[in-house]
């Protein structure tokens, strides 16, 4: 039972130096694929407080946050709110998710019911359906 364990302790061993090997190796490969950026309110997000984020087609980022909707280009932060007779206090209970339609584009929708749609060319966010009275 013994030498059992020894040899697999063994075969674990070896598979992780191999991996281990494999990645430092190429690790080349790798570099500058990936960029890693934080963002936060210093560079306009408009609250630390995130929902969801989506990418679209353009390599843009999208965040929903408590106080609206964000665009990240990868150099600037432009901020969008979403119309609303709601009042939602200090807007602590205001939760905003985003999705993007291969047909209809982005859309963003909040906890009440009502669903936002992203609007290029006037670059504004507008009701596009209501699901309060249904």
């Amino acid at each position: 039972m013994e030498s059992n364990m020894k040899i697999c302790f063994r075969y674990i061993c070896i598979v992780v130096f191999c991996v281990l090997s494999f990645v430092e190796l190429h690790a080349d490969l790798f570099d500058g694929m990936f960029s890693v950026r934080h963002i936060d309110r210093a560079d306009g997000l408009s609250s630390e407080r995130v929902f969801s984020i989506v990418e679209d087609g353009d390599n843009v980022m999208w965040i929903s946050t408590r106080n609206g909707v964000d665009r990240y280009n990868g150099h600037s932060v432009k901020n969008y709110s979403l119309s609303s007779n709601y009042y939602y206090g200090d807007m602590a209970g205001r939760i905003i998710r985003l999705f993007i339609d291969k047909r209809l584009g982005l859309l963003a929708y909040d906890h009440t019911g009502r669903i936002y749609k992203y609007q290029p060319d006037t670059d504004s966010f507008e009701l596009y359906l209501s699901l309060i009275h249904i």
